[in-house]
C-alpha cells in the first residue's frame, strides 16, 4: 500500500507526531495502544532524525515538525473536502432523478384529469 509522507515523514509517524503535539506528558511519553518498546523506539527514531527534541524534560517539534504537522493538517482537511465532494456527488444524481420522476407523475396526472 502507498503511504504518504510529509517532510520524510510516514503517514504513521506522522499520526504519533500529531498524538505527541496534542498531549502533555511527565517523563517519557507512551501510547496506550502500543508496546513500551514500540513508542520508545518511535521517538527515538523522531529525535534522531530532528523532527523531535527533549528540553528539560519536555518535548520540543524542530522546524521540519512544524512544517510537517501543518502538511498533515492541510492533508486532512483535504481528504474531508473530497469526502464531502463524493457524498454531494453520489446523492445529487438521485436526488434530481426522484424531482423528475415526481413532476413526470404530477403531469401525467394532469394529463390524464383534462378533458
Amino acid at each position: 500500500m502507498y503511504e504518504n509522507n510529509f517532510q520524510g515523514i510516514s503517514e504513521s509517524d506522522m499520526r504519533y507526531l500529531v498524538y505527541l503535539s496534542q498531549n502533555r506528558f511527565e517523563g517519557f511519553p507512551k501510547l496506550g495502544i502500543e508496546t513500551d518498546l514500540s513508542a520508545e523506539y518511535r521517538i527515538k527514531e523522531l529525535e534522531k532524525q530532528g523532527y523531535i527534541l527533549f528540553k528539560n524534560g519536555d518535548i520540543c517539534f524542530s522546524f521540519k515538525a512544524i512544517t510537517a504537522l501543518t502538511d498533515y493538517k492541510d492533508y486532512i482537511n483535504q481528504q474531508l473536502s473530497h469526502k464531502k465532494q463524493e457524498h454531494f456527488r453520489f446523492w445529487m444524481p438521485i436526488f434530481i432523478n426522484a424531482v423528475l420522476a415526481i413532476v413526470a407523475i404530477i403531469i401525467s396526472i394532469i394529463a390524464l384529469l383534462t378533458p
